[in-house]
């Protein structure tokens, strides 16, 4: 297989209700890490459901990974109490 030199132009994702939403951005914010590849240099996207939140998130230039990783805020009060006895 011969490795790509240029990233795609058109990034184009598909639908999948909330959890397609959650399983593209994991899968990108895990991509780029495998890879390198940074999904915020297409020139282009295009989503259909899920995937247009998705795209419109890329096109506002919010990446993956700060996406799929939960901030305190985002918590329920449950969970971020949780959170702090971990810590």
């Amino acid at each position: 297989m011969v490795p790509r030199t240029k990233a795609p132009d058109v990034l184009v994702l598909g639908a999948g209700g909330v959890l397609g939403e959650a399983w593209m951005t994991a899968v990108l914010a895990g991509f780029e890490d495998a890879t390198g590849w940074d999904p915020l240099g297409c020139e282009a996207y295009l989503g259909t459901s899920a995937g247009s939140i998705v795209a419109a998130a890329l096109a506002a230039g919010v990446s993956p990974q700060d996406r799929a990783a939960p901030s305190p805020t985002s918590l329920s009060p449950r969970a971020r109490r949780g959170r702090r006895r971990q810590a």
